[in-house]
């Protein structure tokens, strides 16, 4: 197989692993492509006074919740122009998608919530409130899996094209650089502010629509299988369906800025596992 050099560099940057574990319950169990409407009427719900955003509230476990922000479906243009001197070829074609309304985790999978989910911390940085990192894409389906079970839901990870939709704001987006700001420090952790480890989510600005941490913290692992865009118009896009790796997104505490562009595409082995990779949900 193939890496390009983007991927080697970002798997050294990462200073890659790979693990299997062999109690892990089938991950592609957790993986639901079904991608029809989720019904949140049954969900408890209040109103975010600042974006105007409906907040949903599921409880996981006493004291445990998750919060999720309601996306509202719309189009937008994927991806980056070829005049971006900061992009990688995979960034840029665009492209319209349009998306169907869904839910989104406010913040990224803590360590307090996968801890209530699977009785373990895998997390090199300890701390209820911080990321949890440093788990593979199939660690992912395997919580994922266990959580549904626990609340008769069907969470499971961001397709990449949600996650970038989002990460822009939605139908509120203003154009920015990074996830609610163009500068970077109002919104994100990277090498220059970090101080080489990861942050408490939601100590910084949200973004348009109250999403915390889109920007910087931890990568975050997507559904989707890694390809090569199309340049065609596309309706709630899930990816390639055959392949090996996987897309994540984001950027991380110990990348530079740049590499926390909205549009920065990931291409990593599902195995790969790394104190500066986490997951956020949708519903």
């Amino acid at each position: 197989m193939k890496l390009s050099i983007k991927t080697i560099f970002l798997l050294g940057c990462l200073f890659f692993s790979a693990c299997s574990s062999t109690d892990d319950l089938p991950y592609d169990v957790a993986y639901v492509t079904d991608e029809t409407a989720t019904d949140y009427s049954n969900i408890d719900s209040t109103v975010d006074p600042k974006s105007g955003s409906t907040i949903l509230t599921v409880p996981v476990k006493a004291g445990v919740n998750i919060k999720l922000i309601v996306v509202e479906g719309g189009s937008f243009t994927m991806g980056s122009s070829n005049t971006d001197r900061a992009a990688f070829d995979d960034e840029k074609t665009l492209h319209e998608v349009t998306l169907r309304t869904f839910a989104i985790g406010q913040t990224e999978v803590t360590q307090q919530l996968w801890n209530a989910v699977m009785d373990n911390n895998p997390s090199v940085f300890k701390g209820d409130d911080l990321p949890v990192e440093n788990v593979t894409w199939k660690d992912c389906q395997t919580f994922i899996t266990r959580l549904n079970t626990i609340t008769g839901l069907k969470f499971r990870l961001p397709t990449e094209a949600q996650w970038e939709y989002a990460a822009r704001g939605g139908k509120k987006a203003r154009g920015t650089t990074y996830s609610g700001s163009n500068q970077f420090e109002e919104v994100g952790w990277c090498h220059k502010n970090a101080k080489r480890r990861t942050h408490p989510v939601a100590q910084l600005q949200p973004n348009e629509i109250g999403i915390y941490d889109m920007t910087g913290n931890v990568f975050e692992w997507c559904s989707d299988i890694y390809g090569a865009y199309s340049s065609l118009s596309q309706e709630n896009p899930a990816g390639l369906a055959n392949g090996s790796n996987r897309v994540s997104r984001g950027g991380c505490f110990s990348y530079s800025e740049s590499r926390a562009r909205l549009t920065l595409r990931n291409n990593l082995p599902p195995s790969t596992k790394h104190r500066g990779l986490g997951l956020r949900l949708v519903l």
